[in-house]
């Protein structure tokens, strides 16, 4: 292997050991250094990584029970600062439309039993934003799911779906039931952080030139708390993605917000033919008519467990990503942003 030693030498010590990681700064790596192998040959990378994978799979070795699930992190530092609450949740009265604000549109998708579904309802309704329409798009009827919609019903728009209908083909119908100005989703197990409808309604309608944009990443934990933030704001470019070339392929789709614009003149459709990258299919359509402009603010956290989509199919989501870019290399002429590297963060809100 040219490019992924490591990794495939990583993947015969998992065979025998499992990876401890600790709660400590050990080392670091030199980040945006364009001359680095991760930015260079990350395609290639990639597919050598998924080969390695293949293979590991096809050697059927006996399962070990104590290899299945990672283990704890451990803690070497006593004093270690507490987390923070990604929200409070609080009584939030229900507020007349008010011209001012940018209608916004937040979808949520709930299917069978949604053990975050309260959390994340509340993360949204918390914000009092002004002009909201809060979508949720129940698939299932599980009886779970339905106490909690009812206790949230006068504030949201309900639509139930059948069962069989997957996650993306459930958001799609969700996505065209919006008429907010602004749109977003959110997944049942996420949450939006405070003030997060305000900030990006701020930053995207008062500048013309600015159509999408996401904040810093950050988790929390199954108790809501934030656990985990990136200093550096998330950077995406058309260029980046059309080379594989991005130091993490997994977008932090929580933390998008788009104006609708750009949502119909990318087809105002959701291609629910990829089970599991369907969002990073639309943002590349996105792409080709506006850049994502990166923002120092924490709009949203992902939830961090066993049973997120990126930790259950990591690999199934990678192959699709990789057929995604090749097809919209083959098929999509040039646009002006084949070329551009990302614009600057913005620090502050204009």
């Amino acid at each position: 292997f040219k490019l992924a030693a490591d990794f495939e030498l990583w993947a015969r010590f998992s065979r025998y050991a499992q990876l401890h990681t600790v709660d400590g700064r050990i080392g670091g790596f030199r980040s945006h250094s364009e001359g680095q192998r991760s930015r260079s040959f990350l395609g290639d990378y990639k597919k050598e990584c998924l080969s390695i994978i293949d293979r590991e799979r096809a050697l059927n070795l006996p399962d070990e029970p104590t290899f299945k699930n990672a283990p704890p992190i451990l803690v070497l530092n006593s004093k270690r600062q507490e987390v923070t609450r990604a929200f409070t949740p609080k009584v939030f009265p229900r507020i007349q439309s008010n011209p001012g604000y940018p209608k916004a549109s937040v979808v949520t998708v709930c299917k069978k039993e949604d053990l975050f579904l309260s959390q994340c309802i509340e993360s949204v309704l918390s914000q009092n934003y002004p002009h909201l329409e809060f979508i949720v798009i129940n698939c299932g009827n599980s009886d779970t799911n339905l106490k909690i919609l009812n206790t949230y019903k006068e504030h949201l728009l309900i639509f139930d779906s059948p069962e069989e209908l997957s996650r993306f083909e459930a958001l799609e119908v969700g996505l065209n039931h919006c008429s907010g100005e602004m749109m977003t989703w959110l997944w049942p197990e996420d949450l939006h952080n405070e003030k997060a409808l305000l900030f990006a309604a701020g930053i995207l309608f008062r500048n013309k030139d600015i159509e999408w944009i996401v904040g810093h990443p950050s988790a929390v934990d199954d108790n809501g708390d934030i656990v985990y933030v990136d200093l550096l704001p998330a950077v995406y470019a058309r260029r980046n993605w059309l080379q594989l070339n991005v130091v993490q392929p997994f977008i932090y789709q929580e933390s998008m917000f788009w104006k609708r614009s750009l949502w119909e003149k990318s087809g105002a459709l959701l291609n629910t033919r990829w089970k599991h990258a369907a969002d990073f299919e639309l943002f590349l359509r996105f792409s080709r008519y506006a850049e994502v402009q990166s923002v120092n603010f924490l709009l949203s956290s992902y939830r961090r467990n066993a049973r997120s989509r990126y930790s259950n199919y990591p690999v199934e989501y990678l192959q699709e990503v990789v057929l995604i870019v090749e097809q919209e290399r083959a098929n999509c002429p040039l646009t002006p942003f084949d070329e551009k590297v990302p614009p600057v963060p913005i620090v502050e809100l204009k």
